[in-house]
């Protein structure tokens, strides 16, 4: 009974069960990070997260600011981690899924795991300074949406107008509030197409927003903290490797190229499949 049973939660019948290889190597030492980093900046501060919690402990507006900030950038910081994970399970061709012997179809799991841990940091890291920003700062949603026309041209002698201006209050730290949320609606995006009715009843629809919108929410992320490119580019780097010799070998015009499927017969159960072949496979087949 036990090794059924082990066969059965961490193999999975074979095939690995990548929901438990999830959990155990990516979102346990994350929620540990998690703990011991607000922990850390709580000890730091001298604040009890209990008191804090329950409203037996009322802290001063410096504390509160800088205490709110440093646990947003927590979160924030276990998003960039993520992302450097993020597109290796996504790697079809890649060495290291030959390594563990792993399916990509089954592995792809490993890669939604990533996406959920790097949206819901990314909602917390984002709904933490927006919090600081309105409800302990007092200051308005559209300055934090959208720094002033000043700041964009590069007025040097202008400082935005805020009730706290001691407090991230400059055309650097609005634009920070900006690109951050410019990648967070990117990442809602993918996030909705990557559902799974847009998958299945929009293939074409999930495919386009990967392609396009996730290469734009990390060059967002990149702009919005600089050294978020050296955790994303190994990631980046070894999925280019693995997707772009496959990719041009695709374009030559040597081998098979699928042109339609249709479905034939009362039952739909028969499939007429149209192939276009170079003369060299023609000749190979025969």
């Amino acid at each position: 009974p036990l090794r059924s049973f082990l066969q059965r939660v961490i193999a999975n019948h074979g095939d690995g069960n990548f929901d438990l290889y999830a959990f155990v190597f990516l979102l346990i030492p994350f929620i540990m990070y998690m703990a011991f980093g607000i922990h850390r900046h709580a000890s730091s501060f001298g604040v009890s997260l209990t008191s804090v919690f329950f409203g037996q402990e009322t802290l001063d507006l410096d504390t509160a600011v800088d205490f709110n900030m440093e646990i947003a950038n927590v979160f924030g910081m276990m998003a960039v981690v993520a992302l450097g994970l993020f597109l290796v399970p996504a790697s079809k061709h890649g060495p290291i899924m030959k390594v563990f012997g792993w399916s990509h179809a089954m592995a792809i799991r490993l890669h939604i795991w990533a996406g959920r841990l790097i949206v819901i940091c990314t909602i917390i890291h984002g709904g933490s300074y927006y919090y600081t920003w309105k409800y302990r700062l007092g200051e308005d949603f559209q300055t934090f949406l959208m720094p002033p026309r000043e700041c964009w041209v590069g007025q040097e002698d202008f400082t935005p107008t805020c009730k706290n201006g001691e407090y991230f209050c400059d055309c650097y730290d609005l634009f920070l509030c900006f690109t951050g949320t410019i990648a967070e609606l990117l990442l809602l995006l993918i996030l909705i197409t990557s559902t799974h009715w847009v998958r299945r009843k929009a293939y074409h629809v999930f495919l386009t927003c990967h392609l396009l919108v996730g290469p734009l929410f990390f060059f967002v992320i990149i702009i919005h903290y600089n050294s978020a490119i050296l955790y994303m580019s190994p990631s980046i780097l070894y999925y280019l490797a693995t997707a772009i010799p496959p990719y041009l070998e695709r374009r030559r015009a040597v081998g098979v190229q699928v042109l339609s499927v249709d479905v034939i017969g009362v039952t739909n159960k028969d499939l007429s499949i149209t192939f276009e072949a170079t003369r060299d496979t023609v000749k190979a087949c025969r």
